[in-house]
């Protein structure tokens, strides 16, 4: 048999080796996810949402003028009253990765960075930024709780949204990935 012919048998399992099926998203170690939160919350704001960077750069330059702009995710996180736009902008960038089976994040710093944007605009903006029901928000912060890879910005937002919603901080996720609705 030549060395450049190959027979497949199962066509399934063949697009699922070349990672073309939506479904074979890598299985990433909790280090790494640690590893890429930390990046990502630490990269410049202009450029870590992505295909939204026009709109975010659009934000920060009123916001400059004004001062107080974030220059990170870590820094929006971080502020006492965030912009609601920026939140709402990282919520959109979450749920587009969440859907993208070619997505730059992983599908679970997708699903945190969905959840803690929608947190924060409730605390710290009064605004809510999702239609989720009270219950599918705090199942979806219990599942993010419990990650052992959580930065400490992350980790303080969602123990403060928990605390408010008058959960104990050692809720119990039930394990599965929590769904990205709105």
């Amino acid at each position: 048999m030549d060395s450049q012919q190959t027979h497949c048998d199962n066509p399934t399992a063949l697009l699922t080796l070349m990672e073309l099926r939506e479904d074979s998203r890598q299985v990433w170690q909790p280090s790494e996810l640690a590893a890429i939160l930390k990046h990502q919350l630490r990269a410049p704001l202009r450029l870590a949402l992505g295909d939204l960077s026009g709109q975010v750069v659009h934000h920060l330059e009123l916001m400059a003028k004004a001062g107080g702009a974030p220059s990170t995710l870590d820094e929006l996180f971080r502020q006492a009253q965030p912009s609601f736009e920026l939140l709402d902008l990282t919520k959109r960038f979450a749920k587009s990765c969440n859907l993208d089976g070619n997505s730059p994040l992983p599908r679970e710093i997708a699903i945190l960075l969905y959840y803690v944007s929608i947190a924060a605009a409730d605390m710290r903006c009064q605004k809510r930024l999702s239609k989720l029901s009270d219950e599918s928000l705090s199942r979806g912060l219990a599942w993010c709780g419990a990650q052992t890879w959580l930065d400490e910005p992350v980790r303080l937002v969602v123990d403060e949204a928990m605390g408010r919603a008058g959960q104990k901080k050692t809720a119990q996720a039930d394990g599965a990935m929590p769904a990205v609705q709105d």
